[in-house]
């Protein structure tokens, strides 16, 4: 257990320093890095645990919690902690919320729910006009991932 928290943090350290030399790299810039995100195996393993001890088969995660714990994880990054905590420990939880939100959103785009979502054909005016204002499940996903981007 300790040795993968290691592997962790240290995966946590590269990423660091990855994100600060892209950063220095495209200061007068507007084009994101473009090294994808990665979660550490382990990470992503005990995500999958979790997920899945409340969903037995993820395809049935449901639409509404998974994007509404995405949008809290981003949410928790913004804000300062109540009590005070060492930078480091800081530092960890932020990356850590980073990482979990960016794996709900790609779990939310493999659901049953969320394909269906994308399917689903307006019956009538008010659904219709959602739709012609570009504001439907696939676009509002999109757009999460877009605002998240400079974090990520």
């Amino acid at each position: 257990m300790q040795d993968a928290l290691s592997q962790i943090l240290n995966r946590i350290d590269d990423l660091s320093r990855q994100l600060r030399e892209d950063g220095e790299e495209n200061e007068d810039s507007n084009e994101q890095p473009a090294t994808p995100f990665i979660i550490p195996d382990e990470l992503e393993q005990g995500f999958l645990e979790l997920a899945q001890q409340r969903y037995s088969n993820l395809a049935e995660l449901s639409l509404t919690q998974s994007l509404d714990s995405a949008v809290y994880y981003l949410d928790r990054v913004t804000k300062k902690p109540l009590k005070s905590t060492q930078r480091e420990n800081r530092y960890v939880s932020t990356v850590l919320n980073l990482m979990k939100a960016y794996w709900l959103l790609n779990a939310t785009k493999e659901c049953r729910e969320y394909r269906e979502a994308c399917l689903y054909r307006p019956t009538d005016k008010l659904e219709n006009q959602m739709m012609t204002w570009g504001m439907t499940v696939d676009k509002f996903v999109q757009k999460l991932e877009e605002v998240s981007r400079p974090y990520i």
